[in-house]
């Protein structure tokens, strides 16, 4: 079970001989979703999302709450002006992956190959959290400008990734 768009989607995809595929449910609307595609370079992950855009409504994004996990308390607002800055292509060298971030209604959402997006929620500045106990961490230039982040989880820490330019 994943989340888009703070609702909990159960979903799939798949690919094989130049077809892909992508099957998801969102079970407190009753709206399923059947995508197939008989071109072997569709990101059905992101075309599912296009289409159950128009049935769960428009995006709000204009800014982000989150409950910080440490103290139960406190808040950490990111308005989406400043996650902005946290969008692009960022690399991993030691995985040979790229993972694609864009601003999401709950923080940023991460997108690699045809898997699932997985949101990551701000958590205090340059620092989000996201499912199974991932964490991220950004780091900047001089300049301020975000060149890439480490990511960690239980047993893989500082895991780095490092921005790609457009």
């Amino acid at each position: 079970m994943t989340e888009y768009r703070h609702e909990s989607e159960m979903s799939h995809s798949g690919a094989t001989g130049g077809y892909r595929t992508y099957l998801a449910r969102w079970p407190a609307r009753r709206l399923s979703l059947a995508l197939l595609c008989n071109v072997g370079n569709a990101n059905t992950i992101a075309l599912g999302h296009q289409v159950a855009d128009v049935f769960i409504g428009p995006r709000v994004a204009d800014q982000v709450t989150v409950r910080v996990a440490d103290t139960g308390q406190a808040t950490f607002t990111a308005p989406a002006a400043d996650l902005a800055g946290f969008t692009g292509s960022y690399y991993s060298p030691e995985l040979d992956v790229a993972y694609h971030l864009s601003v999401a209604s709950a923080g940023l959402t991460a997108q690699f190959g045809e898997r699932a997006p997985i949101t990551f929620r701000p958590i205090g500045p340059d620092r989000f959290s996201g499912p199974q106990g991932l964490n991220v961490r950004f780091f900047r230039a001089k300049n301020g400008r975000t060149v890439g982040f480490v990511l960690g989880a239980e047993r893989v820490q500082n895991l780095r990734f490092v921005r790609r330019e457009p």
